[in-house]
């Protein structure tokens, strides 16, 4: 009933390099291909539900639109049974139907992304989405904007712990500059967004008085710096 613990119970996965990743419409590269769901839609909401009555945060993999949408429609359909802050997560959310949108912004959803796997990601997204889904993946801005919560993640360790690498990807947008985000969004996801997600604001994410922090000393000022440098 009361605020979730930080630690997050992963309940569905679905993603990755080969076409695994749940989509509404066929691979531009495998026109009889879909993707594929680690939970059916039943298993899901029950996994859920045993994590939701144990107080556990629940974070739910979804990468292709139609594990999105699942997601999104699975928090909706539960939310109303499990009162308290529960901060539902899904990690990566690379490619949102614009249709799910107001139910991420109606449950205050954070997606927890990793922008510095997306140099990678972009070349393998334009040969399996085609160049229309591939321009729209990895929505950042439009999370933002339709009223999503944004958290940055580094993935290690199956990617490297980078974030000034994240900064810069997640500012310059590769492939898609229309879902950049500014300097302060892209800090703001890095620090206060991350901890917000894990139930860690008021004890780190913020340079404030009484809070956590680890300090570097930089050669120049991120938020005055462009993506190359």
């Amino acid at each position: 009933g009361s605020s979730a613990p930080a630690s997050a119970v992963g309940v569905s996965a679905t993603a990755n390099a080969a076409r695994e990743a749940l989509l509404k419409a066929p691979y531009a590269d495998a026109p009889r291909e879909t993707g594929s769901a680690r939970s059916s839609g039943t298993q899901l909401r029950n996994r859920m539900s045993r994590a939701a009555l144990d107080s556990f945060q629940i974070a739910i993999h979804a990468t292709g639109d139609a594990a999105v949408a699942e997601a999104v429609q699975a928090i909706d359909d539960l939310s109303g049974d499990y009162a308290g802050e529960r901060r539902w997560r899904i990690e990566q959310a690379a490619l949102v139907d614009p249709a799910d949108l107001p139910l991420l912004a109606r449950h205050a959803i954070t997606a927890v992304v990793m922008p510095g796997q997306l140099h990678g990601d972009s070349a393998i997204a334009a040969a399996r989405l085609g160049p229309d889904r591939a321009a729209a993946a990895w929505p950042w801005r439009t999370l933002l904007g339709a009223g999503a919560r944004l958290a940055f993640a580094s993935g290690a360790p199956a990617g490297p712990v980078a974030p000034l690498a994240a900064l810069a990807s997640a500012i310059s947008r590769e492939g898609a500059p229309g879902e950049s985000l500014t300097r302060e969004a892209a800090l703001a996801a890095h620090t206060a967004g991350a901890a917000y997600a894990g139930f860690g604001d008021g004890r780190f994410g913020r340079l404030a008085a009484g809070e956590r922090a680890d300090f570097v000393v930089l050669d120049g000022d991120p938020l005055a710096a462009s993506a190359e440098q």
